[in-house]
């Protein structure tokens, strides 16, 4: 099948029946509480803030202000296709049409996941690893085609929807570290969003924006090869089913979460005092942007090696109130991470993100002369090892603010697929509540 044809008969899955086995419609069910989570948590974050005081009231203003909040604390959940973290942009999306029903507000969120894991399999990792933000390029794209569901748009409106989304997908690393960083992926929200709605406003666009010689792919993929097609049609099956959704168990970057994961299983049995000093190394791509080794602020924190393992280390865990600018000062935290040695293992890496061929290495050497040394395999929250109903549930009243009434909240996300509407819910989300 040609690229052509390949996203011509995408457009027209998207716009008719979707129909996704019991446990990903679980797994969807627990992106919405897990997303919720993470936007309730940032309420005080800079970044949030900006972004709702400037937010227009409208679906768009709306989708990006939740988008920024539900990324500036990097607790969103992470997808290997796209190299990304797509649930951050699609739930405000879905939660922008409070009309829908809870079973449709799913539909419309596996829409766009398949949207953004089918095109991260054309332009992935080539895409990423030349400094794109793939959570915001391809999630324009995933925005898109979820509000272009929610909007009942045809198979021709869909298909113009995702090739204007196309001229608008933007977002780079460079902002990796800063509060511009969920910023851009509210720009994903909002701008694709919009693409729908202009599409369903009569507008029209070259479909070739997607897969032409000057179109998306070809300009971003990075590898200088022709435009490939996805591995086989979409939702046959959803790319959720073979790569799962990760969740977050901590607030930093996902290419640390491995590394973390070990040091807080070893913390109990360390003190300060006994380690001489720390090794880590990682494969190049996630190497590529741990790049700060004493960070200035708690957005560079959340990309610091050194920082990170101090603190899990030290703490037996990491949580959102460890990146403020108080905490990354604290002299105890900083003289520990002045022993990490952070850098790639140099060695070649699977085009799959996170793959356990490729893991983490870690090494503390102790003033007693022992050596620990440990590989970093698998991350705690993905399908190895994933997180079950109560830890989504947990995890989002550990976030939620006194003003939120967590139990409602909950109540009504844990009744989602049964719901009339959305408005139980988005009545208890404080960026977007009247």
């Amino acid at each position: 099948m040609t690229p052509d044809e390949y996203w011509r008969d995408f457009a027209a899955w998207a716009a008719g029946p979707v129909t996704a086995p019991e446990p990903i419609l679980d797994r969807a069910q627990d992106a919405f509480i897990d997303t919720i989570a993470s936007i309730l948590g940032a309420h005080d974050e800079p970044a949030a803030k900006a972004a709702a005081a400037i937010a227009a009231p409208t679906r768009a203003g709306r989708a990006m202000a939740l988008a920024v909040a539900g990324h500036a604390l990097d607790f969103d959940d992470y997808d290997p296709p796209s190299i990304g973290h797509p649930s951050t942009v699609l739930v405000p999306v879905v939660l922008s049409f409070p009309e829908l029903s809870g079973a449709d507000a799913i539909e419309v969120y596996l829409v766009g996941l398949e949207a953004m894991d089918r095109l991260g399999e054309v332009v992935n990792p080539g895409h990423y690893e030349i400094g794109w933000q793939a959570t915001a390029t391809l999630g324009t794209f995933g925005a898109a085609a979820s509000a272009g569901r929610a909007l009942g748009l045809d198979a021709n409106q869909m298909l113009t929807a995702l090739s204007i989304a196309a001229g608008t997908a933007s977002g780079i690393k460079a902002q990796f570290g800063s509060g511009a960083k969920p910023m851009n992926v509210g720009f994903a929200a909002q701008t694709g969003l919009q693409a729908a709605q202009l599409a369903a406003a009569g507008m029209d666009a070259r479909a070739e924006t997607i897969w032409g010689p000057q179109g998306f792919a070809a300009l971003t993929g990075g590898s200088g090869t022709a435009v490939k097609s996805p591995s086989g049609p979409p939702g046959e099956p959803f790319l959720i089913e073979t790569f799962g959704l990760i969740a977050k168990p901590w607030p930093c970057c996902g290419y640390l979460s491995r590394i973390v994961d070990v040091l807080v299983k070893l913390s109990s049995d360390l003190e300060p005092k006994m380690i001489q000093a720390i090794t880590l190394r990682s494969p190049p791509r996630n190497a590529a942007i741990l790049i700060y080794d004493t960070p200035e602020t708690p957005d560079q924190a959340r990309f610091s090696p050194s920082y990170c393992a101090a603190v899990a280390l030290m703490f037996g865990t990491v949580t959102p109130g460890d990146f403020s600018n108080s905490a990354i000062h604290r002299p105890e935290v900083i003289a520990l991470a002045a022993k990490v040695d952070f850098a790639s293992t140099g060695k070649a890496q699977s085009d799959v993100d996170l793959d356990p061929a490729d893991p983490e290495e870690i090494t503390i050497r102790l003033t007693t002369g022992e050596t620990i040394n440990r590989r970093a395999v698998r991350m705690r929250g993905g399908p190895d090892a994933p997180m079950d109903r109560a830890d989504f549930v947990a995890k989002l009243r550990s976030c939620a603010p006194e003003k939120v009434d967590a139990d409602a909240l909950i109540t009504a996300l844990l009744d989602l697929p049964i719901a009339p509407d959305l408005t139980q819910i988005t009545r208890h989300i404080p960026q977007i509540s009247t």
